[in-house]
């Protein structure tokens, strides 16, 4: 009974992991991408004063762990504003409720900038709740996006996702420099 019993759950996770199998390089590459483009928007946004000096960029490389992917590698930025540094921070691609998050650190503050459903306001949380008598309600399709976008998320609880524009970007130095 207990064999049976152990075979069928074996048998069901198997299943299970071969249905979430991800395509790590796939993932990693698409992820490096969308770095890319956002650090061209910020280098665009702030083009003029690149251009004047009055703004230094730095690219480096930061390593990353992530429990699907494993070790790898990508780009960061480093942005100084006269004696300051703004470090924008990758943190990850496979997280919950957003495609991708990096983080705008100086020592007075942190901005974090998400990549999410470009019609997106805000975070979307689904729940399901059942009891043991009850059918479950069936599942939400979810469409794939179609194309994904840089906002700016406000702080918890009441999170809100502000378009990446020159003003807000300038506005997320301004509150990272405590400006």
């Amino acid at each position: 009974m207990i064999h049976t019993t152990f075979d069928e759950f074996i048998a069901e996770q198997t299943a299970r992991s071969d249905e979430s199998r991800i395509d790590r390089d796939k993932e990693i590459e698409e992820w490096r991408q969308q770095l890319d483009r956002f650090y061209k928007t910020v280098e665009t946004f702030l083009r003029s004063y690149i251009e004047e000096g009055k703004v230094r960029l730095h690219y480096g490389k930061k390593q990353l762990h992530e429990e699907f992917l494993g070790n790898y590698q990508v780009e960061s930025l480093v942005v100084e504003i006269g004696s300051n540094k703004i470090y924008l921070d990758p943190v990850g691609t496979l997280l919950i409720g957003a495609k991708g998050r990096v983080d705008m650190k100086s020592n007075y503050g942190t901005v974090k900038f998400v990549l999410v459903p470009q019609d997106s306001s805000g975070p979307k949380i689904n729940v399901r709740i059942w009891t043991e008598n009850e059918e479950p309600p069936p599942e939400e399709h979810l469409d794939p996006v179609a194309q994904w976008d840089w906002k700016i998320a406000t702080p918890p609880p009441n999170i809100k996702y502000i378009e990446l524009q020159e003003e807000s970007l300038k506005n997320a130095i301004m509150e990272v420099l405590n400006g």
